[in-house]
């Protein structure tokens, strides 16, 4: 059996990689081994991956993966920079702290999934805020509230074409009433 840190490592680092393209770069790919094998203290280097992003930001998923953005290795513009960032989210790696905290999140999940309510965007809000904190991923907060404004708003919209559509069939129902009590009146 999958080591359960790992497990979940990947199928984050599936998502995020699916939603953001994994950046083909032959020449930032091979520096990034490099320097990931020369600071690796153990003897299983973590997978470090680079997002095709623009936003600057690099983060630890559980289980040994490290996932940078095009930006930040833009940012960095020398190999000792980027060592020095690498540097620290293997920190973050070999103290497992991505894993902690998620297992600490837990807590923050039983508690917001006792919020009662039953508008269900406000849970996906609610599910989302415990998503991002228990993986640190602040930078993406951003984009995941943009995405959950637009589905505030689309749920509304669709509510309000089912207004619109009932008021429309009473209107029509209506309207054939009067018709057929016309006829009848013939």
């Amino acid at each position: 059996m999958q080591n359960p840190e790992r497990w979940l490592g990947d199928i984050l680092s599936s998502a995020i990689t699916t939603a953001n393209g994994i950046l083909q770069d032959p020449l930032l790919n091979k520096s990034v081994a490099r320097i990931t094998t020369q600071l690796s203290r153990d003897k299983s280097s973590p997978r470090v991956l680079v997002l095709d992003i623009a936003v600057i930001n690099a983060w630890t998923l559980p289980g040994n993966t490290i996932l940078i953005t095009r930006g930040l290795a833009m940012w960095a513009q020398t190999d000792d920079i980027l060592a020095g960032i690498l540097a620290h989210e293997l920190g973050h790696v070999e103290r497992h702290h991505a894993w902690r905290q998620l297992s600490q999140s837990i807590l923050l999940k039983v508690v917001i999934d006792n919020v009662p309510t039953k508008d269900r965007s406000l849970r996906l809000i609610l599910n989302g805020i415990t998503i991002l904190t228990a993986l640190s991923l602040a930078s993406l907060a951003s984009l995941v509230i943009g995405a959950l404004g637009f589905l505030r708003f689309y749920v509304a919209d669709q509510a309000q074409r089912a207004k619109m559509a009932e008021a429309q069939k009473a209107e029509a129902e209506a309207q054939v009433a009067k018709d057929m009590k016309e006829l009848g009146a013939l």
